[in-house]
């Protein structure tokens, strides 16, 4: 995050010296840099909602998926394989040849959704079921898994899969969320939560953004940052 910061900082400043015209863009630019210059100089030392005032059914199905040896310094294998599920979306539009729209779209719905999550995380500050820290709502692993879900099934869908094949991103997304119960990281209400936004962001960016776009990193004028990245195309 340390060196990510300053390069989106970077992008997103040179992008609008160059009269970017992709308002989504901007959109999800905007939130990422925000995202993790908040996630740079604060992190809640003291929750505002500590476990003890999560909601009863969230205390009941963290009760209920207890379990009896603590993981220690390990996540289980479901929460490591968020990243491999991520990358698929654009494994999946590269082996079908599609342009760089497609995958602008999916950058940016990454970009927006992970600026938001950061955002969220911080000013909410609420306690994980594990006391590991103050991030737990809403569940950044859940709504990282939606988000590339959407990516998935919209990949699938253009390159004339079966529906059904389609509809197993979204199964494989919700056993990415809801391991994070299983691992005592969040509580049910944080992974519903990331999961919708997720789902929500990677869906509109898929059916909304750019249309006919190209993506060029280049090095623009004297008067400009030297690293630029230009979006063109219609909303």
């Amino acid at each position: 995050m340390l060196i990510i910061t300053p390069i989106a900082l970077a992008l997103l400043t040179s992008a609008y010296a160059q009269d970017l015209d992709s308002t989504l863009a901007y959109t999800a630019w905007g939130t990422f840099a925000a995202g993790s210059a908040l996630t740079l100089v604060y992190e809640p030392e003291s929750p505002n909602f500590p476990t003890s005032t999560a909601p009863a059914f969230d205390a009941q199905i963290r009760s209920y998926f207890a379990r009896d040896e603590p993981l220690g310094e390990f996540e289980s294998l479901a929460s490591y394989a968020i990243f491999p599920w991520m990358a698929a979306p654009f494994a999946l539009q590269i082996l079908n040849g599609e342009n760089t729209t497609e995958l602008t779209n999916t950058l940016n719905s990454y970009l927006f959704t992970l600026g938001l999550t950061q955002l969220v995380k911080s000013s909410v500050a609420r306690e994980r079921p594990d006391g590991s820290d103050n991030l737990s709502f809403f569940s950044g692993h859940s709504a990282g898994a939606f988000v590339a879900g959407a990516g998935v099934a919209s990949a699938l869908q253009r390159s004339g899969a079966s529906p059904w094949l389609s509809h197993t991103a979204w199964l494989v997304s919700g056993a990415l969320a809801f391991s994070r119960v299983v691992d005592d990281k969040h509580f049910t209400s944080d992974v519903i939560t990331g999961a919708a936004i997720g789902a929500a962001a990677g869906i509109y960016y898929q059916r909304h953004g750019v249309t006919d776009s190209t993506t060029s990193l280049h090095f623009s004028s004297s008067e400009q940052l030297p690293l630029a990245i230009a979006f063109s195309g219609d909303l």
